[in-house]
């Protein structure tokens, strides 16, 4: 098993602007069960391995959507904090729930984000008020860029997320 600082607790998931716009992912009731989507790109091991209450920051990257202009200044920001509370067998039952039939993506989503896990939000922000990730990283003294991620995900310590958490 590959070795993730703080026993692979702690992490940063990379997301799409196009991500709040699925009910799914972005509920906008209290307490609604959410849904975090990832790649079939990697094996579902690698996507199974990332442990029940592994808690990771949201950074939503400014590749999906280019031209859409209600998303462009949530672009390159950490916009919430989750806890990953179910497998992926439990993100397929969820699935199930809500009509929707697992091994696919959502309907207009990218179809390879097709793997699912349940997740709890701890914290989140106000779009248009988040901080950039330059702001937080500064903040934090946290030395951190957005670079490409297996399945848009990446452990990091617990040190470096609460820093990062306190600075958003």
């Amino acid at each position: 098993m590959k070795h993730h600082p703080d026993g692979g607790m702690y992490g940063i998931k990379k997301v799409g602007p196009g991500f709040m716009t699925f009910k799914a992912h972005w509920p906008t009731g209290e307490n609604q069960s959410a849904l975090m989507s990832f790649s079939e790109a990697v094996s579902p091991n690698a996507v199974a391995a990332i442990p029940v209450g592994h808690r990771a920051l949201l950074y939503v990257t400014g590749m999906e959507h280019p031209k859409d202009l209600s998303f462009s200044d949530a672009f390159h920001k950490f916009i919430a904090e989750i806890e990953i509370v179910g497998t992926l067998k439990d993100g397929r039952d969820a699935l199930q729930a809500l009509s929707l039939m697992p091994g696919k993506a959502l309907p207009g989503a990218d179809p390879k984000f097709n793997l699912f896990r349940p997740i709890r939000y701890l914290v989140r922000l106000n779009l248009h008020q988040a901080k950039t990730w330059q702001q937080v990283c500064a903040s934090a003294s946290v030395s951190w860029t957005p670079k490409p991620q297996p399945h848009g995900h990446g452990y990091i310590s617990q040190t470096d997320f609460q820093s990062l958490r306190n600075a958003m």
